[in-house]
């Protein structure tokens, strides 16, 4: 190997090395994020089960835009019904919109979303959605 092929190497090298060490720096930064979103969700699911009893959250997995469709997860489907009316929410407990489930499939509830307002957005990945159960008080109920 002659002296200029050397340095070439050298740098190729440690490019290298570089870029393996930057990747393994984003990997941490991913997963440290999804720890940090993780921990927000569930702080803010216990603020609002806290606040409304029954309520249940869960974040939304995925959205289809063009047919105002979101998927939710880690939810209890089993006290969730087609009909039911739910509300999207940011980690930062502001209301973005709202919608009504479609159906259960497995462990996912699918939801139709309203279009959102003039200066509003749709739901996206990442944000919650809340069902807080209704209540109806026996005293405000009167039969004639």
């Amino acid at each position: 190997m002659t002296m200029i092929a050397r340095p070439q190497i050298v740098s190729l090298l440690l490019l290298l090395a570089i870029a393996g060490c930057k990747s393994d720096r984003e990997a941490q930064q991913d997963a440290s994020m999804a720890a940090s979103r993780e921990q927000r969700v569930e702080a803010l699911r216990e603020d609002l089960v806290r606040e409304n009893s029954g309520a249940i959250v869960g974040p939304v997995l995925d959205v289809l835009t063009q047919s105002d469709l979101a998927a939710v997860g880690e939810v209890p489907v089993d006290r969730l019904h087609p009909g039911d009316v739910v509300t999207f929410m940011d980690l930062n407990h502001n209301i973005i919109d709202t919608g009504v489930i479609l159906k259960v499939v497995n462990d996912t509830v699918h939801v139709r979303y309203d279009r959102p307002k003039k200066n509003g957005r749709a739901p996206r990945q990442g944000d919650l959605m809340v069902r807080v159960p209704s209540r109806i008080h026996s005293d405000v109920i009167t039969t004639p």
